[in-house]
């Protein structure tokens, strides 16, 4: 029994090489896991920016529709002899010329590579308004990573307030 004791030499390195194995078996699980949520954690940022994206291309539209609105009404404002049935087909006209350009226009923001593309779908009038529809396409990365097409709808009002 005392031999049996005192010939414990490989005792310690049986316990070092079972420890390196259980660590060797752990670690690729842990590293596994952490790349995953890394993963997970840039799909959603990019998820949430090209949404913003979305966001900020159907306002930059709205806005440049609006702005368009006021011009349009000085134009006509600074027409002389015209005939109040003609105000609506002259402003209408107006617009309709000025969003030719929205045919697919893209729109970038340089420091991020982001962009967005504003594409008009349809323009189509109806008594005293006429409707807009147009779709936001957001990509990141200078176009590489697109994002769902947002497809929005807008009215304007065609009176001109005295």
């Amino acid at each position: 029994m005392n031999a049996y004791i005192r010939n414990q030499k490989g005792y310690t390195m049986l316990l070092v090489l079972l420890t390196i194995t259980i660590i060797g078996i752990m670690v690729p699980i842990f590293m596994s896991s952490i790349m995953n949520s890394s993963t997970q954690y840039k799909e959603t940022e990019e998820n949430i920016q090209l949404q913003k994206l979305a966001d900020m291309g159907s306002l930059y539209f709205e806005k440049e529709v609006e702005a368009l609105k006021e011009e349009a009404k000085a134009f006509i404002e600074h027409m002389e002899n015209v005939e109040e049935e003609d105000v609506e087909r002259i402003f209408y006209n107006y617009i309709e010329d000025e969003l030719a350009s929205y045919s697919k226009k893209t729109i970038s923001i340089e420091e991020n590579h982001e962009e967005f593309t504003i594409e008009l779908n349809t323009i189509h009038r109806s008594d005293n308004e006429f409707v807009i529809d147009y779709t936001v396409i957001p990509s990141l990365n200078g176009g590489i990573d697109e994002g769902e097409p947002l497809t929005n709808t807008m009215t304007i009002n065609m009176t001109i307030e005295e």
